[in-house]
């Protein structure tokens, strides 16, 4: 290799990734659950109403900001609607959003902003099983 090509080669290494590129992770909801998708960000899954494999009827994912600690304590947990009610009357510090989850799936994206961050959220799949064990997975982009 010539000096001008490693030194061309430096500087592409050195060089910081492009502001457009994004940082992604799927984030995957069971019904009736909370997960965090980060400190300040978290989803919750309410009953999904479904009659085996793909069949379910559109619903609301709802996304939960804390303005200055996390809605929830623990990253994620089972949690039944009517004590996610309760607990939601003690934090007002709580702001709640929701994202249309159609059948079929088309593209539901909601930014949300946070603290000093933003993350754009995708519903990618619905997974949806005969007698429970329905899930959302949410791709999750900063």
């Amino acid at each position: 290799m010539t000096h001008r090509a490693a030194a061309a080669a430096l500087c592409v290494l050195l060089l910081p990734a492009p502001a457009s590129a994004q940082k992604c992770e799927d984030v995957t909801v069971q019904e009736q659950w909370y997960q965090s998708v980060n400190t300040l960000v978290y989803l919750y899954a309410g009953e999904i109403a479904s009659s085996g494999p793909g069949k379910y009827t559109p619903f609301r994912l709802r996304v939960f900001v804390g303005t200055y600690r996390p809605p929830f304590l623990l990253p994620g947990a089972y949690l039944r609607e009517p004590d996610l009610k309760a607990l939601l009357k003690s934090r007002p510090d709580v702001t709640q959003l929701t994202l249309g989850v159609g059948n079929p799936l088309s593209g539901e994206v909601m930014p949300v902003s946070y603290g000093k961050g933003r993350v754009t959220l995708r519903v990618v799949k619905v997974k949806t099983a005969r007698g429970g064990g329905d899930s959302v997975t949410v791709r999750a982009c900063r």
